[in-house]
């Protein structure tokens, strides 16, 4: 996308993307080390592109002068948002589980999906290594599109690489989501993941939140 051809504007919206909260300027400037004019230009480029928008004053302005302006995340993301939505790795879920029986019921397809979970999963245990596993993690869900966020007790993914189509059809769509994440965290290598439903997701985000469980 040309609105992120260049690489800071590019590193300014990763870091409103990695952000539950509006960004200030400041704060944009200070995470992608640039002035504040630069990380201005840039917030604007990106809300004029439609990838962020301008969001509400602080309840409480400050003693001086007019509240900071604050941007965030313009949602839904829009089909080329970016990262892309990886259709193409559940296309190769739905070859694999032989076309023709397209019911999330049939074991096949759901099977289909734990092994392609487990095949990314791998390469994830592989590039990472034990000591760096969880960053390795939190990065390939967010090639994967899925917009992690990790806390103390989990990874929340924020956006659903298949939003168009389980908006469409959520009860075919999410249990192969499910299955395929469920196999992605048990052969990551890594001890203490679950990938479990989530009780109250947010709009736009993944129906599934990966726990860190004590080991």
């Amino acid at each position: 996308m040309a609105a992120l051809a260049a690489p800071l504007r590019r590193a300014i919206f990763e870091f409103a993307l990695s952000r539950d909260e509006p960004i200030e300027r400041d704060e944009a400037a200070a995470a992608v080390r640039s002035g504040r004019p630069i990380a201005s230009f840039h917030l604007e480029k990106l809300v004029a592109a439609g990838l962020l928008e301008i969001a509400a004053p602080t309840p409480k302005p400050r003693l001086r002068g007019r509240p900071a302006k604050r941007y965030q995340v313009r949602r839904p993301l829009l089909d080329w948002s970016f990262p892309a939505r990886n259709y193409g790795l559940f296309g190769r879920i739905l070859r694999r589980s032989e076309r023709g029986h397209p019911s999330t019921r049939d074991p096949r397809l759901l099977a289909a999906a734990r092994e392609t979970g487990r095949e990314v999963g791998r390469d994830i245990g592989r590039a990472g290594g034990r000591k760096r596993l969880a960053s390795a993690l939190v990065r390939s869900l967010g090639e994967l599109a899925y917009e992690p966020k990790l806390t103390g007790t989990a990874i929340h993914l924020r956006s659903c690489p298949l939003a168009a189509l389980s908006n469409e059809a959520r009860e075919q769509v999410c249990p192969v989501n499910a299955a395929f994440l469920d196999g992605l965290v048990q052969s990551v290598d890594a001890r203490g993941l679950a990938a479990v439903t989530d009780p109250a997701p947010r709009p736009g985000s993944c129906c599934v939140v990966i726990r860190l469980q004590p080991t």
